[in-house]
């Protein structure tokens, strides 16, 4: 009969020689659907591209507009700190006399070459003209004329100017005949706030703009709603050229490399008046066409002034044109490339569908005769399917378990809490392993080593479950014997200290009294009687006889006092602050509390026994929870001379039960440990073994499963070796 070989390599081998026709349309329609929609997609990506490269040139143009705005604006910013810092000076009280002026006045207006002057303008009525042109030519001003002369109801004369070299023949001048200057004089003066003037011959040769400041009456500023128009006395003058103040904001130090990819000018608002053209500006008349342009408005103090920036004819670059049509082509080829793909998976799928059957089956037998729990869960824990394996293990038929919770089987309350967190703290593809105690139908309750991998990209939980009873039996009888063990040695160890305690004090005695034999003994030596000789020997030998029983007994007491550490010797005057302090550093989510009180008593223990039984009861009494409250008492009993110690623990049910069993198997613990959980029966006996060795007591009581339970300690408050 031939062997069939029915292996991997031949099952591939197989599947590769049916081969389906390449082009059958029938069979291969949606790769050529797909390559359709693939050639749209490459329409969209040229235009998507070609609006993210107008995107970037808009965003670059931006930022080289907003680098030129921002330096005129900061130059602007600097002229009204200028006419600022001089309108302080009318502000303060002092009389700004000529002297002063241009002492504050001159250094602002020379550090700037676009600032032509700075002067005061004070208000001038017609009737006071001759008193105010006499205080004029009082300062110093002797040649100091009315221009243009005549006579007017209100005049706007220049009384102080910086710089006064530069600018003599201007002393004078009467800003009322000027029409720009005086509407806006009288607009700062009005609206209390800086006023500018548009772009103007402000002299006969040269096109400027002036910046405005009022100054009123210093007492009347105090009051709010004061008369501005009665209260003013005069106006700051600030006379900029228009030309030099952009060529002044946009001269720096370093070269501004943004400044070269733009064409701008800038106008008055008001007029079509040029005010500045930057120096690339005749390339505009050679024709080109800007692939950006746009219009910024500048405002000093109440006026506007507009800019026009153009994109120069080499911004973006040539790289930048033909992105699009790049990204269009590499579109286009990939999509055919995909449809080259599409096409070779689909011819091949037959093939593959095929393997897959036959891996498939291979796989479900091994998934239906394996032993263990093998399933898919959902994130509420419901079963979405699970093999034959959970006849055996749960007694129940894969089939009918479908739809139900894992969770229904779970015994203790502690897995479904534990299940419930890893569904919301774990992350993706994560796998948990731990042993569960579940319900089985047959009564017979059993441990499940359980495999939980979490995949939060199919919203799944896979899951593999071992039967581990055996196991786990064999494990909790080991811990038992070895617990019942530990707790023997304890014992042995208590019992072979209660021993030593009394050898030491029948010791003691023996020794007292055979020290007072030889006493007698040495007294009577000295005696003298009428058989002298013979009564010599005797008391010779009794002496001799006395020594060596006070040697073997003082040898006994030498064997007794072992270099043990929980000896009586090693008993030392403790606090109860130390141990508790050392132990509160231990448990991070309980809370100790003890009052002031409580630390200071004072008791005579053995430190090491000390710590490790009050380590044995502060577990028993927190087992099984992850937050909780100690509170312990602490009180010196003089009378009875030991200190009584009171540990109380909150609620906890499984510390309540194992009490329960622990009073009730006092007088034969050993085998009572076989019903222990957490080790809190065993934590119990240790501390009471240690608190007898101690020469102490310990009793433990409950108040009910809902209830504190409470350790009581008795403790001597003196030591004896007698």
């Amino acid at each position: 009969m031939e062997k069939v070989n029915n292996s991997y390599e031949n099952i591939v081998k197989q599947a590769s020689s049916n081969k389906s026709i390449i082009f059958d349309f029938s069979k291969t329609y949606p790769a050529y659907i797909v390559l359709i929609v693939l050639l749209a997609l490459s329409a969209t990506v040229f235009y998507m591209t070609k609006q993210g490269v107008e995107s970037d040139r808009k965003a670059e143009f931006n930022k080289a507009v907003n680098s030129v705005v921002s330096r005129i604006e900061t130059q602007i910013q600097r002229n009204y700190q200028i006419v600022q810092s001089m309108q302080g000076l009318y502000k303060q009280n002092v009389q700004v006399v000529r002297e002063y002026f241009e002492l504050y006045g001159a250094v602002p207006a020379k550090t700037y070459t676009s600032i032509m002057s700075l002067a005061y303008v004070p208000k001038v009525l017609g009737e006071n003209w001759e008193t105010y042109h006499f205080y004029a030519r009082s300062q110093g001003y002797y040649d100091y004329r009315l221009s243009p002369p005549g006579k007017r109801d209100l005049y706007y004369p220049i009384e102080h100017i910086v710089i006064f070299d530069a600018n003599v023949n201007r002393l004078g001048f009467d800003y009322a005949t000027d029409a720009n200057a005086k509407e806006a004089i009288e607009k700062a003066r009005d609206n209390n706030e800086f006023a500018a003037t548009d772009a103007y011959m402000v002299r006969p040769d040269t096109l400027g703009f002036l910046l405005i400041a009022p100054i009123y009456n210093r007492e009347a500023l105090n009051n709010q709603n004061f008369d501005r128009i009665k209260e003013f006395q005069g106006a700051l003058v600030l006379e900029l050229n228009a030309v030099s103040f952009f060529e002044t904001a946009l001269t720096s130090d370093k070269k501004v490399i943004s400044d070269t990819s733009l064409v701008f000018d800038f106008k008055s608002a008001n007029s079509n008046t040029f005010l500045y053209k930057s120096k690339n500006y005749g390339l505009l008349e050679t024709g080109y066409k800007p692939v950006v342009d746009g219009i910024v408005k500048i405002k000093i103090a109440d006026r506007e002034f507009v800019g026009h920036f153009y994109a120069n004819p080499g911004f973006g670059g040539s790289f930048q044109a033909i992105l699009p049509f790049l990204a269009t082509a590499a579109a286009v080829i990939l999509s055919f490339t995909f449809f080259g793909f599409i096409i070779s998976v689909m011819t091949s799928r037959s093939r593959a569908l095929d393997l897959a059957e036959r891996m498939t089956r291979s796989q479900r037998r091994i998934l239906e005769s394996s032993k263990d729990l093998i399933g898919v869960l959902d994130f509420s824990g419901l079963w979405k399917s699970l093999n034959p394996a959970s006849l055996p293990i749960l007694g129940v038929d894969h089939n009918s378990i479908i739809g139900s919770s894992i969770l229904d089987y779970f015994v203790e309350q502690g897995d479904i809490a534990k299940f419930k967190e890893m569904i919301l703290n774990s992350g993706d593809e994560t796998t948990h392993k731990y042993d569960v105690f579940i319900k089985s139908k047959d009564n017979e309750n059993k441990w499940i080593n359980f495999s939980f991998t979490v995949s939060r990209t199919d919203n799944l939980i896979y899951c593999i479950g071992r039967d581990v009873t055996l196991e786990k039996i064999a494990e909790e009888e080991a811990r038992i014997k070895s617990n019942q063990i530990e707790l023997a040695g304890l014992f042995a160890k208590e019992a072979s200290q209660s021993k030593s305690l009394f050898m030491t004090k029948l010791s003691h005695q023996l020794r007292n009294s055979l020290t007072g034999i030889i006493g007698y003994l040495q007294l009577l030596s000295n005696k003298i009687y009428d058989n002298e000789e013979e009564h010599d020997n005797y008391l010779q030998l009794a002496e001799q006889s006395s020594e060596e029983i006070f040697t073997f007994v003082s040898d006994i007491v030498d064997a007794t006092n072992d270099t043990d550490e929980s000896s009586i010797d090693n008993f030392v005057k403790l606090r109860v602050r130390n141990s508790i302090r050392n132990l509160s550093e231990k448990i991070k989510n309980i809370k100790v509390s003890i009052d002031a009180e409580s630390e200071d008593s004072a008791l005579v223990a053995n430190a090491k026994l000390l710590n490790e039984g009050f380590d044995a009861i502060f577990n028993a009494l927190t087992a099984g929870t992850l937050q909780g409250e100690v509170e312990i008492q602490a009180q010196e009993n003089s009378y009875e001379g030991a200190t009584e110690i009171q540990i109380m623990g909150s609620a906890n049910s499984l510390v309540f039960q194992m009490i329960e069993i622990y009073k009730a198997n006092s007088s034969n613990i050993i085998p009572a440990l076989k019903y222990d959980k957490n080790d809190i029966i065993l934590n119990f006996c240790k501390a009471a073994s240690n608190f007898r060795r101690m020469n102490g007591t310990m009793t433990v009581e409950t108040f009910g499963e809902d209830d504190s339970n409470v350790v009581m300690l008795t403790l001597p408050l003196s030591a004896s070796k007698n």
